[in-house]
C-alpha cells in the first residue's frame, strides 16, 4: 500500500514508524504548504516527495491512502482532494 501524508506534522511523525512495522506498505512522500517544511520532513522520515502543490503531490504519488494530519480547517478540502484523485 503506497501511503502519502498531508501536512507535515509531530503527528505525521509518530503515526510513521508504525506504518513502516506493518508489512507492505510504502510510505511514499509527504505535502506541506510550505515547500521548505515539505522537503525537510521527507529528507528526516526517509520520503521520496515533499511537495507544497496538493494536486501534483496527489497525481505523482499514486497513493493508495493519505493520512491527514494537517490543522483541522484544512482536512475538508485536502480529503475532497484526496478522494478525487482516488
Amino acid at each position: 500500500m503506497r501511503w502519502g501524508f498531508i501536512g507535515a506534522s509531530n503527528i505525521a511523525e509518530r503515526v510513521i514508524p508504525s506504518l513502516r512495522k506493518l508489512e507492505g506498505q510504502t510510505l511514499v512522500g509527504v505535502y506541506s504548504r510550505r515547500l521548505s517544511r515539505a522537503q525537510e520532513f521527507a529528507a528526516q522520515q526517509g520520503l521520496a516527495i515533499g511537495s507544497d502543490d496538493l494536486e501534483s503531490f496527489l497525481t505523482q504519488g499514486r497513493f493508495d491512502a493519505v493520512y491527514i494530519s494537517s490543522t483541522n480547517e484544512l482536512h475538508h478540502p485536502q480529503a475532497l482532494a484526496a478522494l478525487a484523485h482516488g
